[in-house]
């Protein structure tokens, strides 16, 4: 091999050195390994939206083995080193924890020293868990929850937004893992009755069938069983004549013609007037038992 080639790939690989000791260089502290990067997240804390934002962010922190610097089970080590590692960890936790907020909250949470001061401070001013009211008003939504015409996804998807607000507010208060196993089979039998009992009555087949089920389906295994049914009948409702046929449509021009008013006359003008016949009016407003009213016959006969 020449010389020259030999240096042209002496100053290749000198180059490729440089450019990945310039990135480790950059990266922020805590961050050495790539893999430990936390993505951001896609939703920020506006004040209004803790019980949606703070699971996010514990799975995003849990995920990269980070979530013991706000539940406090990440303690700091004694030694100067270990406790220098440590600090930049949790910097580096804390400033996520920022920049998943609005802007304007901010303000009210830079100055505590450690991510999990700054996560104490923000469950305390957003979490209202513990109102009563709250969780009142979330099991007042799930029962009158209903599908009302619309998909099976849809009505399925507004009934799993609020319960997972209530396991927010009432997590399992149970210890035994035999113990928590019941309670967690006991809120899944709960709900997938809650689910049945709000479809719409074309799917009374399939919720007969879900109820003799043996052993009795979690709510994921039921929705899948009622939305294979739903679109069954899409497809046997649809005979590929090019009309936009559906059971969604089916069930709202049924649920219209059910909640049509019907229109009832009263019985009094049905009878009419008992008196001189005249079904235009009762008999209590009959002129020939009431008299007429001054010039009704000079009115008549202009007529």
């Amino acid at each position: 091999m020449s010389e020259s080639v030999q240096k042209s790939e002496s100053v290749l690989l000198l180059e490729n050195l440089t450019a990945t000791l310039s990135q480790l260089l950059q990266q922020k502290p805590g961050n050495s390994n790539p893999d430990g990067h936390i993505s951001a997240m896609t939703i920020k804390l506006d004040g209004k939206n803790f019980n949606l934002w703070s699971p996010m962010l514990k799975m995003k922190l849990s995920g990269k083995d980070k979530l013991g610097y706000i539940d406090g089970s990440t303690l700091k080590p004694k030694s100067v080193d270990g406790y220098r590692k440590w600090q930049m960890e949790d910097s580096s936790v804390k400033d996520y924890i920022i920049e998943s907020m609005d802007p304007s909250l901010v303000g009210n949470f830079l100055p505590f020293s450690t991510a999990k001061e700054v996560w104490d401070s923000i469950r305390t001013t957003f979490f209202d868990g513990d109102d009563l009211t709250q969780f009142f008003d979330l099991k007042r939504r799930v029962n009158r929850v209903k599908q009302g015409g619309d998909s099976v996804e849809v009505y399925y998807t507004q009934l799993q937004g609020l319960w997972k607000e209530l396991d927010v507010r009432r997590p399992n208060p149970m210890t035994s893992p035999v113990d928590i196993e019941k309670y967690n089979n006991i809120v899944q039998e709960d709900r997938v009755l809650t689910f049945l009992d709000g479809l719409d009555d074309r799917l009374d087949s399939i919720r007969a069938t879900v109820l003799q089920l043996k052993p009795f389906p979690t709510i994921e295994q039921a929705f899948a069983l009622v939305r294979r049914e739903e679109n069954r009948q899409i497809v046997m409702l649809n005979k590929g004549d090019g009309a936009e046929t559906s059971m969604v449509m089916l069930a709202r021009n049924q649920t219209l013609a059910m909640n049509k008013p019907i229109f009832n006359p009263k019985p009094s003008l049905v009878e009419g007037c008992t008196y001189c016949h005249n079904p235009r009016h009762t008999k209590e407003k009959c002129f020939k038992l009431i008299g007429y009213p001054p010039g009704w016959k000079d009115r008549k006969k202009k007529k």
